[in-house]
């Protein structure tokens, strides 16, 4: 994890499909870290981290409706 501190877009971390911009995810072993960038505050936030097979079981609790991460 301490990697994204230095490189939060490094190879092997994805922009998450139907997310806003910044909520990405990275591979760590068997694991998935669900975490948001916000440039401006160059800070990142991590959401979840959790086996590949969990991690995205309900859902990420997003919608279009919630407000941005800035």
């Amino acid at each position: 994890m301490r990697d994204l501190l230095d490189d939060p877009f490094r190879a092997g971390t994805l922009q998450l499909r139907n997310q806003p911009e910044g909520r990405r995810r990275a591979a760590f072993g068997g694991r998935r870290i669900i975490y948001v960038v916000n440039q401006r505050a160059r800070t990142i936030v991590i959401e979840r981290v959790a086996p590949r097979h969990i991690v995205y079981r309900n859902g990420l609790e997003w919608s279009p409706d919630d407000p941005p991460r800035e």
